[in-house]
């Protein structure tokens, strides 16, 4: 815990010894970073728009194989409209999040307001493209067990009991790599409260690696599932 301390010490003496961080420079280089976070959260956004482009055009063209089944068309039709809320509804958090930065709020307002901001409005963007996902996925399970327009009831109730651990740790993984924005927010904010740059950079390159291991997850996750629903 001591060394943690040093280490701390030093820097907020680096940061009163050299001239080059007068109160101008942190409240840029802060500035910059809130900028790059604010490029961190819509990312995940656009994934979730794409796939659920996606699972709307699957859907679309499932329904015409599946037309003459009627309890599986309606389920279609559903996933179609929950496909379509979740575009819409993705595509305004970019707008929102992308006039954030266009607002007369100042930077410590602003920071405080991304804060918040993440635990109401992203936090359900972040179940719809968990949603999205296992969509996308049930679409490429029903192209796969088509037969003639038929889909067998225990495939279904296989696939549910498959979905739902599935749809809770996809929202776990998303969940993971915004609470790592969440830390950079709160060290931004504590930079700018302190006049110091401490971590900065630390944050970011922890949002990497977060990243990285999320990607692969999320490909071992689509592989399980696609493995289960054949082998099943």
């Amino acid at each position: 815990m001591k060394a943690i301390e040093d280490i701390w010490k030093k820097g907020n003496e680096q940061v009163g010894q050299d001239d080059s961080y007068t109160p101008e420079a942190i409240l840029k280089s802060i500035a910059e970073a809130s900028g790059s976070i604010t490029a961190g959260l819509l990312k995940p956004l656009r994934f979730g728009i794409a796939v659920a482009v996606m699972a709307l055009l699957m859907f679309g063209y499932n329904a015409f194989f599946y037309s003459m089944n009627l309890p599986l068309m309606i389920s279609i039709l559903v996933f179609v409209f929950v496909s379509m809320a979740i575009i819409i509804y993705l595509w305004d958090q970019i707008k929102s999040i992308r006039d954030l930065d266009q607002t007369d709020m100042n930077l410590h307002e602003l920071l405080t307001f991304k804060i918040r901001y993440l635990n109401t409005p992203y936090n359900r963007a972040l179940h719809c493209i968990s949603l999205a996902i296992v969509l996308a996925t049930f679409t490429i399970n029903l192209t796969i067990e088509n037969t003639d327009g038929i889909f067998e009831l225990r495939k279904i109730l296989i696939l549910s009991a498959f979905y739902l651990p599935a749809y809770l740790f996809t929202y776990g993984l998303i969940k993971l790599s915004i609470n790592v924005i969440n830390k950079q927010l709160k060290n931004a904010l504590f930079n700018l409260e302190e006049q110091t740059l401490i971590s900065l950079d630390l944050e970011f390159r922890k949002q990497r690696r977060v990243n990285r291991i999320i990607v692969v997850c999320l490909i071992v996750l689509t592989l399980a599932g696609l493995a289960f629903m054949l082998f099943s």
